[in-house]
C-alpha cells in the first residue's frame, strides 16, 4: 500500500478504496476535492491530532487601540481622484487621524495609506475626500480593540498577563526579586512548601487586585479582543496568546496517513458517488443490469455516522466543564 503523502496522492489513495481503476467512481474531480475539505474541516474541528497548542505574539500599533481607526473599507472606489487629495475624517469624537490615497488610471481609488491612525475615537468616523474632480467614492471607518490572528487558529483559550507585578522582573521592587534576596540566599535552609504557598498567595493578590484581561475570540472573525485599559501598553509591546492552531498538511504530511481521516474522506466520497447516481435508479444496462445509487448512498451514510461517532468518542478530547 502506497501511504499518502500530500494531497493528490490521499485523493487517488481514496478513489481506490473505492474500487478504481477496476470501478469507474462516479465522482468529478471537484467533488473529491469538495470532500477532502470538508474531511479536513471535521479533522481540525474534533479529532485531537488535528490541532496543536502554540504560543503566539502579536505586536500592538497604534491601530489596535479601541479608540483609534484600525483599518477602512474601499466601498466604491469612484472616478477621476488623483493622489494628491486629502482625506478628512469627522465625527466620533476622535483626533488626528490622517491618511493618503493612491489611485489608478482611471481615478479609482485601490487603497489608502494611514500617516495617523487618531485618538479618542467612540465611534467610527466618516470620511470625506476633498477633491476638485473626483466622485463616487465610499470609505468606511472601523475602530479597533483587537488584535488579528492568522486563519489557522482555531481557538485562543488565554492571554499572558499584561502589566502585573510579578511580570516586572528586571525591577528591584519586584516580589519574586525581593523573596530572592531576602529568603533563598541559601537552598540548604528554605522549606519548599512555604516558598510555595507564598507564591500562590501572591498570585491570588494580584488576581484580587489587578485581575486579569479578558479575552474574546470567534475564529470566523480571526480577531481577539482584549477587554483592558488599552492606555496601559506602549506601542511595540507583544501580546502573547495561548491558542490552538490547525496542523497544515502541506507542511507536515503525515496527516494524510491518519487511518481515521482516510476511512472519513472515502465515506464522504462514497456518499457523494450515490448522490450521483441515485437518479438513475432502477435504469437498466446493457446485460440487464441496474443501477443502485441508493444502495451506495445509504451505506455511506451509515460508515459516515459510525466514523463521526468514533470520532467524537475516541479522537476528540473531553468537553471541559464549567465553573461559576
Amino acid at each position: 500500500m502506497a501511504i499518502p503523502t500530500d494531497r493528490d496522492s490521499f485523493r487517488e489513495f481514496c478513489l481506490r478504496r473505492l474500487g478504481k481503476p477496476v470501478i469507474e467512481v462516479n465522482v468529478a474531480d471537484e467533488q473529491v476535492d469538495d470532500c477532502v475539505d470538508m474531511a479536513m474541516i471535521t479533522f481540525w474541528d474534533f479529532h485531537y491530532e488535528g490541532t496543536e497548542r502554540a504560543f503566539y505574539k502579536q505586536k500592538v500599533t497604534a491601530n489596535n487601540r479601541p479608540t483609534s481607526i484600525y483599518g477602512l473599507t474601499i466601498d466604491n472606489g469612484g472616478l477621476l481622484y488623483s493622489n494628491s487629495d486629502v482625506l478628512v475624517f469627522s465625527g466620533g469624537g476622535g483626533t488626528a487621524a490622517n491618511g493618503s490615497i493612491t489611485t489608478n488610471g482611471n481615478g479609482f481609488i485601490t487603497s489608502v495609506q494611514f500617516t495617523d491612525n487618531g485618538i479618542g475615537f467612540a465611534l467610527a468616523p466618516n470620511v470625506e475626500i476633498i477633491t476638485s474632480t473626483g466622485n463616487g467614492a465610499v470609505i468606511t471607518t472601523e475602530l479597533g480593540g483587537f488584535v488579528k490572528v492568522p486563519a489557522n487558529i482555531d481557538a485562543v483559550v488565554d492571554i499572558f498577563p499584561i502589566g502585573l507585578a510579578e511580570s516586572g522582573v528586571n525591577s528591584i521592587f519586584n516580589i519574586r526579586y525581593q523573596i530572592a534576596l531576602n529568603d533563598l540566599y541559601t537552598l540548604s535552609n528554605i522549606w519548599i512548601p512555604d516558598y510555595y504557598i507564598v507564591r500562590q498567595n501572591i498570585a491570588l493578590i494580584e488576581e484580587v487586585f489587578v485581575g486579569k484581561q479578558p479575552i474574546r475570540f470567534n475564529k470566523y472573525t480571526d480577531r481577539v479582543y482584549v477587554d483592558m485599559d488599552w492606555g496601559s501598553v506602549a506601542d511595540d509591546t507583544y501580546l502573547i496568546l495561548d491558542v490552538y492552531k490547525r496542523i497544515d498538511p502541506d507542511n507536515f504530511s503525515e496527516v494524510w496517513s491518519d487511518r481515521w481521516l482516510q476511512r472519513y474522506c472515502t465515506s464522504l466520497i462514497k456518499e457523494q458517488w450515490g448522490t450521483n447516481l441515485k437518479k438513475f435508479g432502477n435504469l437498466p444496462m446493457v446485460g440487464g443490469l441496474t443501477f443502485n445509487g441508493q444502495q451506495i448512498y445509504d451505506e455511506a451514510v451509515a460508515q459516515k455516522e459510525a466514523l463521526e461517532e468514533e470520532l467524537y468518542n475516541t479522537w476528540s478530547l473531553p468537553i471541559a466543564g464549567m465553573m461559576g
